[in-house]
């Protein structure tokens, strides 16, 4: 069991060129801070299990990474293998049971002009039933884009959104829930994607601070550049096709 915990054992890296593997998961001792991220803040009262992998139905073999309470996960974005991008299985169970899976995922476009963005979303798909994933009674509050502003929630909430829910009857209603539903949600890949489990409020100074292992010191880097609102406009076709293949990824799930 691989504990994400101050001092904590040796990082599995996924990259795309290596073989898929359905337990390789990046740990905080290798993600860049200064460079586009994910973060999963467990604000809940219990620990939870995750397994970052490639985005499919079913259940990764190995061991999950452990998230205690007011502790973080992250890792830098993941490159897309083709078509397929990554998601965050996230459980209370220390073995990964489908039926007890949240899943945050996000898949990086980077081959067709004007509709490069990460694509994201939060899926109950697994635990629509059961309803005992994380999450999925305590809310939670996510957040795509950039602390400086450069890229920020469009009045739809479906670029860069800010995502608030306090329980399922909130949750089910900005997260997909059925494999058919539309609740995919784009923002630029240079912005990074914060999840805080558990609570609908905006972090504060009692946010979970406390990574697996140190990350390497914050490097500065050339702002990135604005896109128009004409661009993202024209990704909302795009949008719609990645929630298509959505639905095809979870219908077996």
């Amino acid at each position: 069991m691989q504990l994400l915990a101050i001092a904590s054992a040796a990082a599995l890296i996924a990259t795309a060129s290596a073989a898929p593997s359905a337990n390789a998961f990046n740990l905080n001792s290798t993600c860049i801070e200064s460079e586009p991220k994910v973060r999963i803040y467990n604000r809940c009262p219990y620990s939870v299990y995750l397994w970052s992998v490639l985005t499919g139905p079913g259940c990764p073999t190995g061991d999950g990474a452990v998230v205690a309470p007011g502790e973080f996960y992250q890792e830098n974005y993941r490159p897309a293998v083709g078509p397929i991008g990554t998601s965050i299985k996230v459980s209370k169970d220390e073995t990964c049971d489908p039926e007890k899976l949240l899943q945050l995922e996000y898949f990086i476009e980077t081959t067709k002009p004007g509709y490069n963005y990460n694509y994201l979303d939060v899926s109950y798909v697994n635990c629509a039933l059961t309803k005992t994933c994380p999450t999925a009674s305590e809310g939670f509050y996510l957040k795509s884009g950039n602390v400086d502003g450069k890229f920020a929630a469009n009045s739809l909430n479906n670029i860069c959104p800010i995502l608030s829910c306090g329980s399922w009857a909130e949750c089910s209603k900005v997260a997909y829930v059925n494999w058919d539903d539309v609740q995919t949600k784009s923002c630029d890949p240079s912005a990074d994607l914060d999840f805080y489990m558990c609570g609908s409020e905006a972090p504060g100074d009692e946010a979970p601070s406390v990574p697996a292992s140190p990350a390497p010191a914050a490097r500065t880097s050339d702002a990135p550049h604005v896109k128009t609102v004409i661009v993202y406009e024209t990704a909302i076709e795009y949008v719609n096709a990645k929630r298509h293949a959505h639905g095809h990824r979870h219908f077996h799930a």
